[in-house]
């Protein structure tokens, strides 16, 4: 009967990834003296799921160093293996790198995008950006302003159009900044051309109606 020595570890680079026959993420690494291992079973911490791409390989099909995620291989014994991700060099250094005590994630995408979300440890703000395939990103951000600790919440497209939540104020822009609505201290402000299609409601109580389809001013109509 063999007698249980403990658990050791090596840190080796993701070869192969693969989805089992019961949903389980699985990964093969560069194992010595062989072409690979066997697939592993990966242990992922709760409410995270994650799954590397493949590395980028020489002309005999090792992974070139710099060009795979690596993995912390656990074992007790031959038939007692488990697999912990690691970084990858690839994606980290395209990746923000966050303020003290912050956490986050990001992936890649098919045509080599890294999206990515973080709570940022100097005061909380979360942030969400995602690259467009081509020009700016869309980005949203619930946090406050660098320069005075005002809360703020904005959102926006890469087309210019946007919202923005700050200091009382609530303003909605349009595709490249050409138009915009700002509500702050109970008025709301228009800029652009303003075009109505129907009626046109004025006033408060009564209400006066302007029939914009013909330009004549209609019944006034009490609340």
């Amino acid at each position: 009967m063999n007698k249980f020595q403990g658990i050791s570890f090596d840190i080796a680079v993701v070869t192969h990834t693969e989805i089992d026959d019961d949903g389980f993420q699985r990964v093969q690494h560069d194992a010595y003296g062989e072409e690979g291992s066997e697939p592993i079973t990966i242990f992922q911490p709760f409410g995270r799921i994650a799954r590397p791409r493949s590395p980028k390989a020489d002309r005999d099909g090792i992974a070139i160093e710099g060009h795979a995620c690596s993995v912390l291989v656990g074992s007790d014994g031959p038939n007692g293996v488990c697999a912990i991700l690691g970084s990858d060099p690839r994606a980290v250094p395209k990746v923000p790198l966050p303020a003290e005590g912050s956490v986050g994630d990001y992936c890649v995408t098919d045509d080599g995008r890294h999206p990515f979300w973080i709570f940022s440890g100097k005061d909380g703000t979360y942030q969400v950006y995602v690259p467009a395939p081509s020009g700016p990103a869309l980005e949203f951000t619930i946090g406050f302003e660098a320069s005075n600790g005002e809360p703020k919440i904005t959102m926006s497209h890469p087309k210019g159009m946007g919202v923005v939540m700050y200091k009382d104020a609530l303003s909605l822009l349009g595709p490249g900044g050409a138009c915009s609505i700002v509500m702050r201290n109970g008025m709301i402000e228009l800029n652009g051309i303003v075009k109505v299609n129907g009626a046109l409601a004025v006033g408060g109580n009564p209400v006066a109606i302007f029939d914009m389809t013909t330009q004549t001013p209609g019944p006034s109509i009490p609340l």
